[in-house]
């Protein structure tokens, strides 16, 4: 009987987890990505640590970088939103959904901040990833699409992407 209510609450906690993950990864891409949005979803989502919460965490305090006034503050911002990515990555290496984030600060990040040498790697990673059908159809396009965006991506990379864009249909 004991092992009966421990499963059961064991499940409820997995779902409740997996719940506000889609709930965060739904409202990180149906928003405008401005400071009161950004504000607003580290405010609601800020205490989940899960690996791939703490990515969406790190990627709003990278974001968030842009919106404060002194230049020590940037950094600080910018740096505590990766540290909190690549914190994300070692705990699960092979998350292809945690790559992307990364490649999206990675893609759009200012050159003299130096957040670029992962991009090759976190490539491969979210491209496995997808073929290998862990990441829902929905969301490959998504992710995709957004990465299609980054300033970053080599020619090759564009290829690849949009190969990839080509095989999911």
């Amino acid at each position: 009987m004991k092992m009966a209510a421990k499963t059961f609450f064991l499940i409820i906690f997995i779902l409740t987890i997996n719940s506000v993950y889609a709930d965060f990864r739904d409202d990180f891409h149906s928003i405008e990505l401005n400071k009161e949005n950004v504000e607003q979803m580290l405010s609601k989502y800020g205490d989940e640590d899960s690996p791939v919460n703490l990515a969406y965490i790190g990627v709003c305090k990278a974001i968030m970088a842009q919106y404060v006034f002194l230049p020590t503050t940037k950094l600080k911002s910018f740096y505590d939103g990766k540290d909190k990515i690549d914190t994300s990555i070692e705990k699960d290496k092979v998350n292809g959904e945690q790559r992307y984030l990364r490649l999206l600060i990675q893609l759009n990040a200012p050159s003299f901040l130096f957040y670029n040498n992962d991009i090759n790697s976190d490539l491969d990673v979210f491209i496995q990833d997808i073929r290998n059908k862990n990441i829902d159809q929905k969301w490959s396009f998504v992710f995709i699409n957004n990465l299609l965006k980054g300033k970053k991506l080599s020619d090759e990379q564009i290829k690849e992407l949009t190969q990839l864009k080509k095989e999911l249909k």
